[in-house]
C-alpha cells in the first residue's frame, strides 16, 4: 500500500500481485486506511470476480458491490 498527499487530499493506493489496483482519495485528516483498502479488495473478489456474468474488460456496474464499498468506507 502506498499513500501520498497534496495540499488538498490524501491519495491511498493498493496494488495486489494479480495487477488489481484500488485507489481512494480522502481529505487530509484521513491517514491509514489499509484495512479499508483490503476490505474493498475482498469485496471485489467476492462480488465481482466470482460473478460469472462479469468479464475482465467489463465495467463494474453491480449495486451489491457499490453498497458494500459504501459500507466499508462510511
Amino acid at each position: 500500500m502506498h499513500s501520498f498527499q497534496t495540499k488538498s487530499y490524501m491519495f491511498h493506493y493498493l496494488e495486489v500481485p494479480s495487477g488489481v489496483r484500488i485507489v481512494i482519495n480522502t481529505d487530509l485528516s484521513t491517514h491509514d486506511i489499509q484495512t479499508q483498502l483490503w476490505a474493498v479488495y475482498d469485496a471485489f473478489v467476492k462480488l465481482v470476480v466470482s460473478n460469472p456474468n462479469w468479464g475482465v474488460e467489463d465495467e463494474i456496474d453491480m449495486p451489491d458491490f457499490t453498497k458494500e464499498v459504501d459500507r466499508i468506507l462510511c
